[in-house]
């Protein structure tokens, strides 16, 4: 039963989207990610082409309990 769940669960999942500047800013988790990660990709239209990680929080914590909750920008960048 715990492998068909985890098969169920294993799909790219992504958050809204933020526009700062240039870039577009989100959060995805691959699917077996404990948390998302946050990246930023200059297009949309081929996200996976120019996305870059700016931070993977479950590098920081192996048992999932750092995560990000909140996104703002300062006004000058």
């Amino acid at each position: 039963m715990n492998n068909r769940l985890k098969e169920l669960w294993d799909y790219p999942k992504y958050y809204v989207p933020k526009k700062h500047g240039e870039f577009y800013y989100y959060l995805k988790n691959s699917g077996t990610n404990n948390q998302p990660i946050l990246y930023r990709a200059k297009r949309l239209e081929a996200i996976e082409e120019t996305e870059e990680v700016i931070i993977d929080v479950n590098s920081l914590a192996d048992d999932g309990t750092i995560t990000i909750t909140n996104l703002s920008f300062h006004a000058d960048g």
